[in-house]
């Protein structure tokens, strides 16, 4: 490296300047070959650091593109899996995933899905309208990185490309493979499921506030690494000596290049800081060289010269010592520290010196007195200053004596006399110092001045009057209160008597007192009163007569304010009184809540005494009957602000419960912490019993009790607003009594009143405690029906009413007949709102009227004609049952793997003799709404128990007979007797009998089901679950649930050739039955294809057309004889 022309110029230019000397010049070449060493290797230094900062940032820079890549690209896997289990995705599903993957990665721009490598579907829609339909074929570019992911099954980040829709963006291509039918089987391309990301805002998140440090550029394309396109950054880059590294993407990898935003650094030795260093301290180095050469010359030509002075002065020296001798001895033996001091330097110190403030350092070679002292003497004079300023007073005087600061040996400060006294000394002018320690006279004069100071203080400082007079009534002496008080200087007052700054009368009262004290010539204590600023102040004076030479001279008064202090214990006095008098509870407790006082009318209240409650908790008067969370709101409140009201429930001593209305307030201290917490309250018992009774009164008819027509309004108004909440349904009856306008005006009054109370009395026990029964007035009544089947209860409850208010009624010896006119309305089919739903009932209930009265009539034409249908149903099944016109058929289950029979299900059918076969669907419904299914089911079981022994009879063994249980006998508190009873009759064995309970009864209670099917069980009875998937079973309590078999709703099986999800769902049930050791039954097979599909998944019996429909039992006696059936397994 050669040295620049400046920097050379500058060396020689030095050299020149130096000693002629070979040292010199050896020094600085030395020195020199160290410097440019040394610069070297801090050019190599500062080129690795800038190389580490370069990666370093590199690294950051990859793990940040390769966790967004991670966590934007990955949300589609959950979607890519759905896609290939099920072969497909509904376009709702895709919606909800989409959205749900976007809201995540706001880099997203859109999700397509392509089936067969063509747009189906995109999410969002809006924007991005040009992408549907298009095929990747169409597009070389893409299709070539859709062929790439397909062909190595994975997924592959391609881009950035242009978008059919516009932009630039980074696209991931996932293929989608169908899982196979059979392990054989290879999986089935199905197409793509592509993500679409904006490359900017996924690859420069932080675009307004780019690095400083370096530039970065991305490499390789279509995952393609360093052989790839660019993909992000300036190729420039790639050309300037970049630090490397690679970045994982979605089959294959980038590229990504770095180097430091203004480039390498070229670093030479010289501009090195190290070697500037060396190069001065190489010239330094060769000046000292040849200066010490040039001294060593000078200091051997001196030494010649001062041996010959040396001689000469030993003579001088020797008279002075002797002279010097005696002031010594003087000197040392002095016993006050003494110092010699030649040019404002001490240099010889006596021994007293040194036993007062110690050895000092600088002895030997002469120390300045500031060096004894503090920085600064009591004046605020620097001590260095004033001391020299002192000496030179001295050396003018011939003497000067003054006080001073000193600081003994171990650093304590101390006052002392000063005395300096100018002598010549070996033909030098000299000062003589003597330091005499005035310490304990000083102590003594500042101890007398605190003291006067710290009275004058306490007199000015005190809040009390402190005041003089003289024996004349004259003012002496006044503290700064004095003067406050009587709004004058006391330079304005003293000298003067009090008639001249007091009220005459106030003047003569405190005079009165002062000759009242030098009388009695000892203290004496008064209350006296003065008037200021219009107010009267009470003070507590004492006065002590000053006495001297036996001598009175006058009287020192001091006077302090108790105006508050007296107008507080009055204030006490009359609190006292109103907490003995009120007659409003209170109670105090201290801050850890303890009871520290109570007042009597909290003992009358709560029959408590004080003494009974002293020390323990408010708690011990609590009912239990608050809730908690307004116990939190209390102490809350308390916390924050201090005060709290509201309403407790407590317990009298008696142990009666009690509403009370409530105030606490926390009492703190002057450090703002709790000490007490007041409370105080009043038993509201009557307020809320006449509460109670107004709020009756204004909801509820007099007469009935019913809620009145503005209760009505009013809950009808929320009943409606729960149903449009819910998306359920409501139903209105409107009832008006017939002909009860002739019984009021026959019988009187009084006995239609009582009429109208038994009515009401009956509508309610018609419904259920959640409905509302209501009288608008006169004879009309309405009732809402609010639960979730409301519309589908309507009739038959409709029908009750019917039925109960036609029963006579016995009033004061009357029998008395009254039928009632219904209409009903339904919401939402007749109204959305109050007054439309009442409207249309009131209609419905003047129809029913115009139809002949004691009838049902529906708003809407069709309700009227399934109501008047389903009455004359109710009517002919009552008869069927009686004529037995019911008939029970059989349908065969036979083994899914040999297609033996194993069972049948017994099913009750009606042949109706004018309607032709009625569906068990509408009539089902009918009988459990009318309380008719308990008997039918018996009648069903009893029918099946003889139709199996009968064929047992015929040869037939091994074939369980399957019949269902409704809810309402499961229900029955009888069912368990009627089915051991029926067992007996026919002799059926334990496995002959099975009995089927739908899912959706059994999840209504689970745990008594779990209690009556399990007695059922112990009979021997077979227990299944029918129509398994369609309820909301708790597999918690399906495995504790003691059943054999499920049987899958023929629902699932309709479908299961063509429905993936049907096919799953089966699927699912058969492994979940056959984990938990259950045999499952599936209900609806009709193909061949359904009944392969169930036994290549294990099922272990079939039911359905594709084997038998139902039958009577003679005909399925002889397709059983026909197939001989397997043993039960």
């Amino acid at each position: 490296m050669a040295i620049s022309k400046h920097l050379f110029h500058t060396i020689s230019t030095f050299l020149g300047l130096l000693p002629s000397s070979w040292a010199s010049v050896l020094t600085f070449v030395l020195a020199l070959t160290v410097s440019a060493v040394g610069g070297h290797l801090d050019a190599e230094r500062q080129a690795s650091e800038e190389r580490n900062r370069v990666l370093g940032e590199l690294a950051l820079a990859r793990a940040r593109v390769e966790g967004v890549l991670k966590a934007t690209f990955n949300s589609t896997d959950g979607l890519v899996h759905l896609i290939s289990l099920q072969g497909g995705i509904q376009p709702g599903l895709f919606v909800e995933m989409a959205h749900l993957a976007i809201g995540k990665n706001p880099h997203v721009r859109n999700i397509t899905v392509a089936p067969n490598d063509q747009v189906s579907m995109v999410y969002p829609l809006a924007g991005n309208e040009k992408v549907l339909g298009m095929r990747f074929a169409d597009y070389p570019e893409q299709y070539r990185t859709v062929n790439q992911a397909r062909e190595r099954q994975t997924p592959i980040l391609a881009g950035p490309v242009q978008l059919v829709q516009g932009g630039r963006a980074l696209i991931q291509r996932s293929p989608v493979f169908t899982s196979p039918q059979l392990r054989r089987d290879t999986p089935h391309y199905w197409g793509t499921v592509s993500i679409v990301a904006n490359i900017d805002q996924l690859l420069h998140p932080d675009a307004a506030n780019p690095s400083a440090i370096i530039r970065l550029a991305v490499r390789g394309k279509d995952a393609q690494g360093e052989s790839g396109a660019l993909v992000d950054g300036d190729a420039e880059v790639f050309a300037l000596s970049p630090l490397l590294m690679d970045i994982q993407v979605p089959g294959g990898k980038w590229q990504m290049a770095a180097v430091p935003r203004q480039g390498w650094k070229t670093r030479l030795f010289y501009s090195s800081p190290y070697f500037h260093l060396g190069l001065a301290i190489s010239l330094l180095l060769a000046l000292l060289t040849g200066l010490r050469a040039r001294h060593n010359r000078q200091l051997h030509e001196r030494n010649a010269a001062l041996e010959t002075e040396v001689g000469e002065r030993q003579k001088v020296e020797e008279a002075l010592r002797e002279e010097e001798e005696r002031f010594r001895t003087l000197f040392d033996q002095s016993p006050d520290p003494s110092w010699i001091v030649e040019g404002h330097l001490m240099v010889k110190a006596n021994s007293a010196a040194r036993r007062v403030f110690g050895q000092h350092p600088g002895e030997n070679q002469g120390f300045h007195p500031a060096q004894l002292s503090p920085e600064y003497q009591p004046d605020g004079l620097l001590s260095q200053q004033k001391a020299e300023h002192m000496m030179t007073i001295a050396q003018a005087r011939g003497s000067h004596r003054f006080e001073w600061t000193h600081l003994r040996g171990d650093g304590t400060p101390f006052f002392t006399e000063v005395t300096l006294i100018a002598v010549t000394m070996r033909g030098k002018p000299t000062i003589h110092a003597v330091v005499h320690d005035i310490s304990e006279r000083k102590r003594a004069e500042e101890a007398l001045q605190t003291s006067r100071n710290l009275l004058q203080a306490i007199i000015e400082s005190a809040g009390a009057l402190i005041y003089v007079f003289d024996r004349d009534e004259r003012l002496l002496m006044c503290n700064q209160q004095f003067e406050r008080t009587f709004s004058r200087s006391r330079q304005q007052m003293i000298g003067q008597r009090r008639h001249a700054f007091m009220h005459a009368r106030t003047a003569d009262e405190h005079e009165a007192n002062d000759r009242k004290v030098m009388a009695a010539r000892q203290r004496v204590s008064f209350e006296e009163r003065t008037q200021e600023n219009g107010q009267e102040r009470i003070y507590l004076t004492v006065k002590c007569p000053i006495i001297e030479h036996d001598e009175i001279r006058g009287i020192v008064g001091i006077s302090t304010d108790i105006t508050e202090r007296k107008q507080t214990e009055e204030s006490l006095r009359l609190y006292a009184n109103i907490f003995e008098q009120t007659t409003e509870a209170i109670l105090v407790t201290d801050q850890n809540n303890r009871i520290v006082q109570v007042n009597p009318a909290l003992e009358q209240i709560t029959g408590y005494s004080f003494a009974e409650l002293r020390g323990h908790m408010p708690s011990i008067l609590a009912s239990g009957q608050t809730p908690e969370v307004t116990y939190r709101a209390l102490w809350t409140a308390l916390t924050d602000t201090g005060h709290w009201q509201g309403e407790l429930w407590d317990r009298r001593k008696d142990g009666v419960i009690y509403p009370k209305w409530i105030n606490i307030s926390t009492i703190r201290d002057a450090s703002g912490q709790p000490i007490y917490y007041l409370a105080l309250f009043t038993d509201i018992t009557e307020r809320k019993h006449a509460e109670e009774r107004i709020r009756h009164l204004a909801h509820h008819d007099k007469l009935t009790g019913l809620s009145n027509r503005h209760s009505l309004q009013e809950r009808l108004g929320q009943a409606l607003a729960s149903a449009q909440y819910a998306d359920t349904r409501l139903a209105v009856m409107f009832i008006d009594l017939d002909r009860f306008k002739i019984i009021n005006d026959t019988l009187g009054h009084h006995i239609g009143d009582q009429l109208l109370v038994e009515v009401a009395a009956r509508l309610h026990r018609s419904v259920h405690a959640s409905d509302i029964v209501a009288r608008l007035g006169g004879d009309e009544f309405v009732v809402v029906l609010t639960s979730d089947t409301a519309a589908h209860d309507a009739l038959p409850i409709g029908c009750q009413i019917l039925s109960t208010l036609a029963c006579p009624y016995d009033i004061e010896g009357n029998t008395l007949h009254s039928t009632p006119s219904i209409g009903i309305s339904l919401y939402p089919e007749d109204g959305d709102s109050v007054e439309a739903l009442m409207k249309t009932a009131d209609t419905a209930m003047y129809h029913a009227k115009a139809q002949g009265r004691n009838n049902i009539q529906f708003f809407t034409a069709d309700m009227n004609a399934a109501a008047a249908e389903r009455m004359e149903l109710e009517r002919d099944l009552h008869h069927a049952l009686a004529e037995q016109q019911l008939q029970v058929h059989y349908q065969l289950q036979v083994h899914a793997n040999s297609g033996q029979a194993c069972g049948v299900e017994a099913l009750v059918r009606w042949p109706h003799p004018t309607r032709g076969m009625v569906p068990p669907l509408k009539f089902i419904p009918i009988a459990e709404e009318s309380g008719l299914i308990e008997p039918l089911g018996a009648w069903v079981l009893e029918q099946a128990c003889q139709q199996v022994a009968y064929w047992q009879a015929q040869g037939i063994d091994g074939v369980r007979m399957a019949v269902n249980l409704s809810a309402h006998q499961l229900r029955s508190a009888s069912l368990v007797d009627t089915v051991s009873q029926a067992i007996q009759r026919h002799g059926i064995q334990a496995g002959d009998l099975e009995l089927e309970i739908t899912e959706s009864v059994v999840m209504k209670d689970p745990e008594v089901a779990i209690q009556k099917l399990q007695a059922l069980r112990n009979l021997g009875v077979s227990l299944a679950i029918d129509d398994f998937g369609t309820g909301y079973s708790s597999l918690a309590y399906l495995k504790l649930l003691p059943v054999d078999l499920l049987k899958i709703d023929r629902s699932f099986v309709k479908d299961i050739e063509t429905d993936k999800n049907d096919a799953a769902i089966c699927a699912s049930i058969l492994a979940l039955a056959h984990s938990l050791g259950l045999k499952v039954v599936a209900e609806g097979v009709e193909t061949v294809a359904q009944r392969d599909f169930l036994h290549a998944h294990h099922c272990d019996y079939l039911q359905g057309y594709l084997f038998a429909k139902p039958e009577p039992g003679a005909q399925c006696l002889a397709r059983l004889s026909r197939m001989q059936p397997a043993a039960q397994a």
